[in-house]
């Protein structure tokens, strides 16, 4: 009800400017029109001007008169609208119609004695006596419209007066519209006010409460448990009832961590298991443009919460709009945010709160949320009011199975989707993103007839998560084939080192500045990394150039520069292995990091030790790619069926293109003796190569 008023109010106060302005502009252009000039007179003219009428019009006159009491009229000193009347009363006297052209070229000839120009809101009429007494009329004419024409009278210097015509009921029947919606306007105001209703926003209460039927309990929330828990503690705190343990409990809490990781579901939820009602706002309600207001808007929303129920829960979501820091410069802008959380400080515990009378009317529970607690004022979270501050974290991998088993229930999904390979595939995922990926891919499945939603779905709703949509770009047959082969070496050489679940997706359309892309997921639970991890980086970074050597036989200046990036990864690699992480004998348990002005790392190697450690990583890139090459060829078949369903399908996932090509893989231990090559070759077990890539005989034989 409260809203139906407000949207009636609002849409009668634009309707009543609109009819206003509507009924006062053809007005007003009248008035703009009207033009002025020396010989315009009325009977209430001074008699200066008047003389001068009469001078002219005795001037003009002469014995060959057509209409002798038209000129009569004029001579004898009568009101000038007077003889005007008796002229149009004069049923014998006959008109000749003409245009403004003919009354100049009139005047040229035998000479004009008067012009009468009446117009009124429809149509406006130009009256015209010669000096001969013959009346010329320009009927139907608006005044608007003959304004050209007036102002050649004028220059012309042909008397003229104007008369504006608008009669009493004219004015009545405009002045109805206004007063009727006036009327209504102030009738919805008093029914408002009747009903206990705010019409006008400024002063209403901006919290809205939430129904306990739309809040999920935390039974049915996955993650955050030790959030839960400490809730939870709290909940049963207030359903004892015990005043003392109601007492203890904190007065507010702030939330805070990344979008999308639950924070306001479980808000509702803690009101929800507390069995109290639970009302939402967001910071920027009370952020208004009028000074004064967000204040009294923070002071009407605390007052009736604490009228209308013993206990509450208000959860004001994005809380840094109003609780940031207060400056000492004395901003003018700030001013108003600063005088929201003074309110809004003093409310949540302030003097007054602590009365007796204040205290009975009922106790407000304040979560709060934020994704910047960097920025809030200190005085926010001292005891007493924001005193607590619980952390929420984006989820892991178990939870995130948790959380797509919850959006996959009234679903289907093919039976190689399930909700660990969801988990597995969103590393760095919030819930809100877990399940905005999943409607996508329902689209996707929807947008393709399918009855079930497929890995692919699930593959390219992560993409248009990450990346977008696919660039528009067509590439040649030729620049295709490349990419093929270049993202299906990346592709088989992870699934090979690092397994076949870690690879989500293949593709070679285009998508940013990349032709293709081999997305994978990093290992989650683990916080550090082996020798062996990082050679398989460095493998699998030279893969993609490898790809393209074997596509060339062999033939290094047909390759192309498509894995000028891949080079760069691969180098900084080998150069932290040597140089930060301590593995290579050369180095020893010591950095050879050189950073600039850095306290630490300014100091500069020489020019042999710098040289050995250039030489070593050299070697590492180097010798990488030769290892690939090596793998790649003894497992030619493989390669060349995954590069060939690449090119039929544009996108396929880790899991299907691994059931493609695992029958075709040789297991010889190949890409184990190549990890153990490059150890060597680390720990300076093996001699140091010259770094240059092997002849193509020898690399694919």
């Amino acid at each position: 009800m409260k809203r139906t008023l407000r949207r009636m109010s609002a849409l009668f106060g634009v309707s009543l400017l609109m009819t206003i302005g509507v009924t006062l502009a053809p007005t007003t252009a009248k008035a703009a029109d009207a033009p002025k000039s020396t010989f315009q007179a009325s009977d209430s003219a001074l008699q200066s001007i008047r003389k001068i009428q009469e001078e002219r019009i005795k001037h003009l006159l002469n014995k060959a008169k057509v209409y002798p009491q038209a000129i009569a009229c004029l001579s004898s000193g009568s009101p000038l609208w007077s003889c005007y009347d008796k002229i149009k009363a004069d049923k014998t006297i006959e008109t000749t119609a003409v245009s403004g052209t003919d009354i100049l070229q009139t005047n040229a000839s035998e000479g004009i004695a008067q012009i009468f120009i009446t117009n009124d809101a429809n149509s406006g009429d130009i009256l015209a006596i010669t000096s001969k007494g013959r009346i010329l009329e320009i009927k139907d004419e608006r005044l608007v419209s003959a304004a050209h024409d007036i102002l050649s009278f004028k220059e012309a210097g042909i008397p003229y007066i104007t008369q504006n015509v608008t009669s009493y009921w004219e004015i009545v029947l405009r002045a109805i519209p206004i007063l009727f919606e006036v009327f209504m306007l102030f009738f919805l105001i008093i029914m408002g006010i009747m009903q206990g209703k705010q019409v006008i926003h400024f002063f209403s209460n901006p919290a809205v409460r939430m129904k306990s039927d739309k809040i999920v309990p935390f039974s049915e929330i996955a993650g955050n448990d030790y959030v839960k828990t400490e809730l939870l503690e709290i909940a049963d705190a207030v359903k004892s009832k015990n005043k003392a343990m109601l007492a203890a409990i904190p007065s507010g809490l702030l939330m805070s961590g990344p979008p999308g990781c639950g924070k306001t579901m479980i808000a509702a939820a803690f009101a929800k298991e507390c069995g109290l009602p639970f009302y939402h706002v967001a910071g920027s309600d009370f952020v208004e443009m009028f000074v004064g207001l967000g204040a009294r808007r923070v002071s009407i929303m605390f007052n009736r919460l604490r009228k209308r129920h013993a206990v509450s829960v208000l959860f004001i979501d994005e809380i840094d709009s109003i609780g940031k820091k207060r400056s000492n410069h004395g901003d003018p802008g700030s001013s108003e945010q600063e005088n929201t959380l003074n309110k809004l400080l003093q409310m949540m515990d302030g003097a007054g709160n602590k009365t007796l009378t204040r205290r009975k009317r009922g106790r407000i529970i304040v979560l709060a949320a934020t994704n910047r607690p960097d920025i809030l004022d200190s005085a926010l979270l001292r005891p007493e009011r924001l005193e607590r501050t619980i952390s929420f974290q984006l989820p892991p991998q178990p939870i995130r199975e948790q959380i797509a088993a919850i959006y996959m229930k009234n679903q289907s999904y093919a039976a190689d989707v399930t909700p660990k390979m969801v988990g597995l595939w969103t590393p760095g995922f919030s819930g809100a993103d877990i399940k905005s990926v999943l409607n996508q891919a329902l689209i996707q499945a929807g947008r393709e007839r399918s009855s079930v939603i497929s890995a692919s779905h699930i593959t390219h709703a992560i993409d248009l998560h990450l990346m977008g949509e696919p660039s528009q770009i067509v590439l040649s047959k030729e620049d295709r084939d490349i990419t093929a082969w270049h993202e299906g070496a990346h592709a088989l050489i992870a699934m090979m080192l690092i397994g076949p679940e870690r690879v989500r997706s293949i593709t070679i359309l285009p998508r940013g500045k990349a032709m293709g892309m081999v997305a994978m997921t990093p290992a989650e639970g683990r916080y550090s990394q082996s020798l062996n991890d990082l050679l398989s980086a460095i493998f699998i970074a030279v893969s993609g150039r490898a790809g393209e050597f074997i596509k060339e036989d062999g033939h290094i200046e047909r390759v192309t520069t498509g894995a000028s990036q891949d080079i760069v990864q691969a180098t900084d690699i080998a150069r932290d292995i040597v140089e930060r992480f301590g593995f290579a004998s050369l180095t020893g348990m010591m950095t050879h990091t050189y950073i600039p002005h850095d306290p630490r790392y300014s100091r500069e190697l020489s020019q042999k030790r710098s040289a050995e450690i250039d030489d070593l990583v050299t070697n590492i890139v180097s010798r990488s790619f030769n290892e690939v090459v090596k793998i790649l060829t003894v497992n030619k078949e493989a390669f060349s069926i995954l590069v060939k369903t690449l090119l039929r399908d544009e996108t396929i996932t880790g899991i299907d293109a691994w059931k493609t090509v695992s029958a075709h893989i040789v297991k010889d231990g190949s890409s184990e003796d190549a990890l153990a090559a490059l150890t060597a070759i680390i720990h300076q077990d093996a001699p140091i190569l010259d770094g240059t890539v092997s002849a193509a005989p020898k690399t694919l034989s």
